[in-house]
């Protein structure tokens, strides 16, 4: 249709399921298959003009005649389009003023935004259909002759569309005969538009005496020219300083005003200053347009300084790494750590070795966990005399198989992988170990993020290595996580994920204990502690289960002891636990194979001269 002209004729193509996988159809199906079937259309390619649906095929004298036809016809209503665009949203306005009486209840006003022209691959799409509002069978109206009825539509435009090829077509349609009454179009306007992105690593890490600079780009992605304040903001720790300047102006400690005409762009740069004070420091640049407020961006940096550990998410993208800042908050006052995600950058060796542990987690991923870049990194850590913590379910699958593995997994993990879903749930302790002596957590349920699958089940390649975790009690047949130990460094290697452990003593207690044999944390004997027991009820797990149920529980002191099950009316129907014992975690089986399903309930109590009357109870369900 386009050698008619926009002003003539306004095309939209709606896309089909078949023959095959479209890109415009997987978009939006419902919306494509609506009007598609609206039609009754029945095969592809297809026309409908003016809500007559063409011989297969139309010929182009054929097409213009049946358009001239059709504009011959008198419309009752004049149409008019306005639109704003603010970020990747389009609000549309759409004005239809009825030049006689229109109170036909089959008038509806709809509003589609397309693309002009898109070339995916090798294919160009003309017109294509994207997203339709209010919906796909339209807004009801009805009006007197000389007046207007106003429709607001909002469309959500995806990143990576091209919003300078694309306009919102308005029409009325009678949705019996499925004529169209009138129709207006408009380009989709990006008079004012902005872009704020980072041109500098989005975190850095730098020695308490050093400052650092990061640097933003703002430009204007809109036909207008426009002004812009820039704000620098984020908690600043005590004693340090920052500053905001537009490359080649003054500095101010919060603020600056930047002017750009359209398609312009300015430098941004903030300088930020430890003074001498070790912390970490999470700051935001933002972005607000003069002419139409609405219409901001920001971007966000992290500096950190003096760090004793810091955590390197590698979790492709997830949020595992709240778990280990959550383990190491209870340590502040004797370690100060920090977050540093490599989505944003990584790390440089540089960098690194101004710290001295590095937790370093891969979340889910079985393949990638550690790239060679990144082997890299920890071989010169460590033959530097750095400390690691390593964990990840998929990292023995990943680097360590086939075997021999990588040179990493045997010559600094110095582990052995053996195979990945290992049996079990639930982690144990090797007795008399300095790490694990007296522990035991569940890996699935709780407060923990639930995501293990291909947990590795490892065996030390050396001498180098020993097993401190197990998946089965008083088994070394399937081991769960490995310390290392040579004259240069210690690693710690966890085969499944830190994140996944179930409750937050246990993860807490976990993080100081492994801390405490890489030498990161004081022990008693340097005249710190860690935290001492309490005594917990643990989360049951599985729960609900079917027949055999793990209850957690931890004693803070050596105390006796009553780990019970009642049923629903009160009744006590098993006795797991009963005697002294001494303080530790625990985990307990209920094989409830030969009681009917329902709702019981497991009571710890347990008493010392620090807590005389420790009692908990949680429900257990059973479901056959």
């Amino acid at each position: 249709m386009a050698e008619f002209g926009r002003d003539v004729a306004v095309c939209v193509k709606y896309h089909a399921w078949w023959p095959g996988s479209d890109p415009y159809y997987s978009y939006n199906p419902d919306e494509n298959r609506a009007r598609i079937n609206f039609y009754g259309v029945n095969g592809v390619p297809h026309m409908i003009i003016d809500g007559i649906l063409s011989p297969d095929p139309w010929t182009a004298s054929q097409m213009r005649n049946a358009v001239n036809q059709r504009l011959a016809i008198a419309s009752p209503c004049t149409m008019e389009v306005s639109n704003v665009t603010v970020g990747t949203t389009i609000r549309a306005t759409v004005r239809v003023t009825a030049e006689e009486d229109m109170h036909s209840t089959a008038n509806r006003l709809l509003v589609a935004l397309i693309h002009n022209q898109q070339q995916i691959g090798s294919d160009v799409y003309n017109y294509p259909f994207r997203d339709m509002e209010p919906s796909s069978s339209g807004e009801p109206f009805e009006l007197d002759a000389d007046s207007t009825f106003e429709l607001a539509v909002e469309f959500s435009a995806q990143p990576d569309w091209d919003l300078d090829n694309m306009c919102i077509v308005a029409f009325v349609q009678n949705i019996t005969t499925h004529e169209i009454l009138q129709a207006a179009y408009d380009d989709v306007s990006i008079d004012y538009s902005l872009y704020l992105a980072a041109s500098s690593p989005r975190t850095r890490l730098v020695p308490p005496s050093s400052s650092a600079l990061f640097i933003a780009v703002l430009s204007n992605l809109g036909t207008e020219t426009d002004t812009y304040t820039v704000a620098v903001g984020g908690d600043l720790p005590s004693g340090w300083t920052r500053t905001i300047e537009v490359q080649g102006g003054a500095p101010d400690p919060s603020s600056v005003t930047v002017s750009l005409e359209s398609y312009a762009s300015a430098t941004l740069i903030v300088r930020m200053n430890p003074n001498g004070n070790p912390n970490s420091a999470h700051i935001t640049v933002d972005a607000t347009s003069h002419a139409i407020p609405e219409i901001s961006g920001q971007v966000d940096f992290i500096m950190h300084s003096g760090l004793d550990v810091l955590v390197v998410d590698d979790d492709e993208g997830a949020s595992y790494d709240t778990y280990f800042m959550g383990a190491l908050a209870p340590l502040a006052e004797q370690i100060l750590s920090g977050s540093w995600d490599v989505t944003y950058n990584a790390p440089t060796a540089e960098e690194i070795a101004q710290v001295g542990c590095i937790v370093w987690l891969t979340g889910n991923a079985t393949i990638n966990t550690l790239d060679d870049a990144e082997e890299i990194l920890l071989t010169d850590f460590l033959d530097e005399g750095g400390k690691l913590l390593l964990s990840g379910q998929g990292i023995g699958f990943d680097i360590g198989n086939p075997h021999p593995g990588t040179s990493f997994f045997t010559e600094y993990l110095h582990a052995d992988f053996i195979a990945p879903y290992a049996q079990g749930r639930t982690a144990y302790g090797v007795e008399s170990d300095p790490i694990s002596n007296g522990m035991s957590f569940a890996l699935y349920g709780g407060t923990g993020a639930n995501n293990q699958t291909r947990q590795a089940d490892l065996d030390p390649l050396d001498a180098s290595a020993t097993s401190f975790l197990t998946y089965d009690a008083g088994s070394f047949d399937h081991n769960a996580a490995l310390r290392i130990e040579t004259p240069t460094y210690r690693a710690v290697y966890l085969g499944f994920g830190f994140e996944a452990i179930a409750d937050e003593y246990n993860r807490n207690l976990l993080m100081a204990n492994i801390l405490a044999w890489l030498d990161v944390l004081a022990t008693e004997e340097s005249g710190t502690s860690v935290e001492p027991f309490s005594f917990n009820l643990s989360p049951a797990y599985p729960n609900p289960f079917n027949p055999v149920v793990a209850i957690p529980y931890v004693l803070g002191e050596r105390s006796p002891v009553r780990l019970s099950v009642f049923d629903i009316l009160g009744r006590e129907v098993a006795v797991l636990v009963s005697g002294t014992q001494e303080p530790g975690a625990y985990a307990v089986r209920w094989d409830a194979s030969a009681f009917p399903s329902g709702l019981y309930f497991s009571r710890l109590t347990a008493g010392s001269q620090t807590h005389p009357t420790f009692s908990a109870t949680q429900e257990l369900i059973l479901l056959k």
